[in-house]
């Protein structure tokens, strides 16, 4: 079937122009830093994370690296995010809310979804007993969008929505239902 030239492209649900419908919080990263060690000759990279939900204390991880320029970039996607201190969902004031487990904003059921724990960094959950995380829909929709500027070779638009700081290079990404398929029509 021939396509008539005048016709639109079609618009995906992760088209970039949607971007500003979603209520994205860029992710504030916890506590990091890197430093010298005389003893090992190597870069040490220390982050910061909180020992269980809702707890104030902080854990500090500490990781070797043979050049200072790995051990920031490993900070960088490794810090958890700091969690928002709101008790209620940022997104629809519901009282019932916890926090997205990639950018540490508030939100409820309803305002959220869940991934697999493997999508985020171990570093950024306090305890591994879990199957999935949750998320809320903005980090959700970047990550999907991400993916799908990738595959349909929008690079420009993929830079965008990773300048968001929340997609993280270092882990796995969402399985996007049927829109892996999904095919440009000009």
């Amino acid at each position: 079937m021939k396509m008539s030239p005048n016709r639109p492209r079609a618009i995906s649900d992760f088209d970039i122009r949607k971007m500003t419908e979603q209520s994205i919080v860029r992710r504030t990263l916890q506590q990091w830093s890197v430093h010298h060690s005389l003893t090992t000759s190597n870069w040490i990279a220390t982050i910061s994370r909180p020992t269980e939900q809702g707890s104030e204390k902080l854990r500090y991880i500490q990781f070797p690296f043979t050049t200072e320029k790995e051990a920031r970039k490993f900070c960088k996607s490794y810090a958890p995010p700091q969690v928002c201190k709101t008790a209620s969902c940022t997104v629809c004031q519901n009282p019932k809310a916890r926090h997205c487990r990639n950018c540490g904003m508030g939100v409820c059921d309803r305002c959220s979804t869940r991934w697999g724990r493997q999508m985020v960094p171990k570093t950024y959950m306090s305890s591994q007993s879990t199957l999935t995380v949750t998320v809320c829909k903005s980090c959700d929709w970047l990550s999907n969008a991400f993916c799908m500027a990738l595959l349909q070779g929008r690079f420009d638009d993929a830079l965008a929505i990773h300048e968001t700081g929340n997609v993280n290079l270092r882990t796995s990404f969402a399985d996007i239902h049927r829109e892996a398929m999904y095919v440009y029509v000009i």
